[in-house]
């Protein structure tokens, strides 16, 4: 028996094993959007270029997209756009709204932003955000922040679909508003999805082994 033989059980092992251990994983986070979309293989921005700054959109519920990934971002009353830092940044109409990043047209199991927050001229302000995900499974990832920088990154990363993720501000809950820009979302590949990429190969490997 060669050599290659033993290998292909092996890998295959491996391969269960790191399957296994992803399936009991928790909702990991980012604090930095470069180990972000190195963790997730990269991902799709929404910047919110087309959005008009300094105005109230009217409406309390967006459809949007980042790439491929459609989603719904949603609040209470009513979204305003701020100009922050040379970015176009999405914010409410009152400083108690949260927003609501849901309704992912397609699975969706890793989203990240810059989240912060800002006064009523648009401003970064200082201010306690929480930022809430919740998986297909039920399973919820609390994360807090100061709020006080505009480069100021979170991601969630999970190893099944998102259902959400939810921004609110937390302290103080006067004069100053949830604000959010270039949401990413990616795809990241399942752990199925690598076992079989890994066994399919090792199928292919044997097969020309044996015609060799």
């Amino acid at each position: 028996m060669t050599a290659f033989s033993h290998t292909l059980p092996r890998l295959a092992a491996t391969a269960l094993l790191c399957t296994a251990g992803l399936a009991h994983a928790d909702i990991s986070t980012s604090t930095s959007l470069a180990s972000f979309l190195a963790a997730t293989g990269g991902g799709s921005t929404d910047s919110f270029a087309d959005l008009t700054i300094n105005s109230g959109l009217g409406t309390n519920t967006l459809a949007r997209a980042a790439g491929p990934y459609g989603y719904t971002a949603s609040t209470q009353t009513e979204f305003f756009v701020v100009p922050v830092a040379s970015a176009v940044a999405l914010s409410t109409g009152t400083y108690s709204d949260t927003i609501s990043f849901a309704g992912f047209t397609s699975p969706v199991r890793a989203l990240g932003a810059n989240f912060y927050g800002t006064n009523i001229l648009g401003e970064v302000a200082a201010g306690g955000l929480t930022v809430v995900a919740t998986d297909i499974n039920g399973l919820v990832k609390t994360q807090t922040l100061a709020g006080n920088s505009a480069s100021g990154f979170l991601g969630f990363i999970s190893d099944v679909p998102l259902v959400s993720v939810v921004l609110s501000m937390t302290t103080p809950n006067t004069s100053v508003w949830a604000t959010v820009d270039n949401v990413v979302l990616s795809a990241v590949p399942e752990a199925s999805t690598w076992l079989m990429a890994l066994l399919g190969g090792a199928a292919v490997l044997r097969i020309v082994r044996r015609r060799g």
